[in-house]
Order: structure tokens, then C-alpha cells, then sequence
């Protein structure tokens, strides 16, 4: 069962995080730290992208990023918003060159994610 619990400060190992999920448990911990004054569907973003870690039962950041985008385009959120979502989390001048790729490559992912929505709500005539 999936629960959500606000701290001031959310760490995985030494390192601060905006949030962080327990897979066997499904608590989810969400930093005030680093979410104070969000944008209401960036939250929304994280919280379902981290309800998505013990959904799917992964660490795999991509699966999650991607059923967080689908769960929330589905329920008619801005795909700008979720877009923009992503990059309030990642950090583009991480301390690794790997670490900064792999935020480039998710952020483009998401891009394209709302591309593809967005064409096809364009094709369907829908939304």
C-alpha cells in the first residue's frame, strides 16, 4: 500500500533528494526542502513518478518517468507542464558527466513523449 509522508529533507544514502520510494513498503518521502512553492502538476508529476517506482517495481527512472506522463496526460494535464515537470527534479550540472547525460536523455524523452501525445490527440480529435 502506497503511502506519502512529507520531511524537511528526503536523503538516499548521503545524497539529498527531492523524494525517494521504499519498493518494499511503498512509502513515498517527499522533501519540503526541495518542493516547497511548486508548480501544483510538477508535484503531481513527482508524486505519480514516484508511485510509479512501487507500481512497477524498479529503479528504472525512464518507466517511471514514462507511466507518471501517461497517468497524467490521460487525466488532461498541460503536456508544457509535464514537460517542465521534469526538469524542476533533474540536475543539468551534476556532478558526473554520465549523471548530466542521463538528465539530458530523460528530459529529451519527455519532450517527446508530449510530442507524441500530442499527435496523436491531433489525429484522434480528441481531448
Amino acid at each position: 500500500m502506497i503511502r506519502i509522508v512529507w520531511k524537511d529533507r528526503v536523503f538516499v544514502g548521503d545524497v539529498e533528494v527531492s523524494a525517494a520510494t521504499d519498493l518494499q513498503t511503498g512509502l513515498i518521502e517527499l522533501s519540503r526542502n526541495w518542493l516547497k512553492d511548486i508548480h501544483p502538476v510538477w508535484l503531481e508529476f513527482i508524486i505519480e513518478h514516484e508511485k510509479s517506482h512501487y507500481i512497477l517495481q524498479t529503479f528504472d527512472e525512464t518507466a517511471c518517468d514514462a507511466r507518471a506522463f501517461q497517468v497524467l496526460a490521460d487525466k488532461g494535464r498541460s503536456l508544457t507542464e509535464l514537460v517542465k515537470a521534469i526538469t524542476r527534479i533533474l540536475n543539468f550540472n551534476a556532478p558526473t558527466e554520465e549523471e548530466r547525460n542521463f538528465n539530458w536523455y530523460r528530459f529529451h524523452l519527455q519532450a517527446e513523449r508530449a510530442r507524441q501525445y500530442s499527435n496523436t490527440i491531433k489525429k484522434n480529435g480528441k481531448r
